[in-house]
């Protein structure tokens, strides 16, 4: 899987995959589609991500538990699903490496990466939302919604 991670981490692939966006974008609005329109594709879509990491030996499985999350999550490859699924892609990747102390090293290094890479998103969340008062934080609302 070494190489799949590498062709969906490259910067070339996340900028196809925001111009796809945006053509996909565009001509819904052109035909009037709505998400009802969208929603039996995108399941679709979603099994078929599933089946592909069913079908990985040796890596658990992400299931999808509902039609209608209360959470999406958006892969590094921009995919949505219910959870990240890049950490059982990066556990693929590594379970099928032969050389214990290799796979150790390449486990350690994506650790340090992603905590890396989740501090600075942090960072970064942190500093672009305004900083809200907790007393108007409205816990039953979000419940509800």
């Amino acid at each position: 899987y070494v190489e799949w991670v590498h062709t969906y981490s490259a910067d070339d692939f996340e900028q196809l995959a925001l111009t796809l966006e945006e053509l996909l974008d565009h001509y819904a609005a052109a035909e009037g589609v709505t998400v009802a329109d969208l929603q039996p594709i995108y399941n679709g879509a979603m099994e078929l991500e599933f089946s592909f990491f069913d079908a990985s030996p040796g890596v658990d499985n992400v299931r999808i538990t509902g039609m209608q999350p209360s959470l999406l999550a958006v892969d590094f490859d921009q995919t949505l699903t219910e959870a990240d699924t890049t950490n059982v892609i990066v556990k693929a990747s590594m379970e099928a490496m032969s050389d214990a102390k290799e796979r150790a090293e390449q486990e350690r290094r994506f650790n340090e990466l992603a905590s890396g890479f989740y501090q600075a998103y942090n960072d970064k969340v942190a500093a672009t939302l305004p900083q809200a008062d907790s007393a108007a934080f409205d816990l039953a609302g979000l419940t509800e919604f």
